[in-house]
């Protein structure tokens, strides 16, 4: 799901990160002010104003949002800094980038209760370009960025753990996907199949 000013754009992917057709969905959500999204039954958002909302698809498009409870929890100060957010079910963890920090964090996070852990973790290997990147995804090991410089969809090895220990992060360096279209949106993210 690519987020712009007032549509959203799907483009298919396959596990070579071959590029697809792209739709496009019209909406009256503004997610230009979004800092990231990950889809978990709907897309749950960090806000530019620190606030975290989680979002109902209908048949229709969007339904109605509902703010997640961070119950004083310190996620809402790095809400509004987040260039790329992630969920990975399995360690039922959030991974997610910030402006001006060259590392990828991860908190807890419960989807059937919207907890998200008050604590943030640096992981514990690897630098991403954050300075450049404009949302962000996780599939198949790969995690793919883009890049807000040239607008290009990249990817690099990704260990995300279990649920009894993370893993090492990012591995090796980026690879280009594509540079055929602009990728940068801090909407970037991925459909459960």
């Amino acid at each position: 799901m690519n987020c712009g000013v007032d549509e959203v754009r799907f483009t298919q992917l396959d596990a070579n990160g071959e590029v697809g057709q792209t739709t496009t969905l019209t909406t009256k959500v503004k997610f230009r002010r979004a800092r990231g999204a990950f889809v978990v039954g709907g897309p749950h958002t960090p806000w530019f104003n620190g606030r975290f909302l989680a979002r109902t698809i209908t048949t229709r498009g969007f339904g109605t949002s509902g703010q997640v409870d961070l119950f004083g929890g310190r996620f809402g100060n790095d809400a509004a800094s987040v260039t790329g957010i992630l969920v990975d079910l399995p360690t039922r963890r959030i991974y997610y980038t910030l402006e001006g920090r060259d590392r990828l964090y991860w908190r807890w996070f419960n989807p059937e209760s919207q907890l998200v852990g008050a604590v943030r973790f640096p992981m514990s290997a690897g630098r991403l370009p954050t300075e450049h990147i404009a949302g962000m995804f996780a599939s198949d090991g790969w995690l793919y960025f883009a890049r807000a410089d040239d607008g290009g969809l990249y990817r690099i090895r990704f260990d995300a753990g279990s649920p009894g220990s993370p893993g090492a992060g990012v591995t090796g360096r980026p690879r280009l996907v594509d540079d055929g279209r602009r990728w940068t949106t801090r909407g970037l993210t991925v459909l459960p199949s």
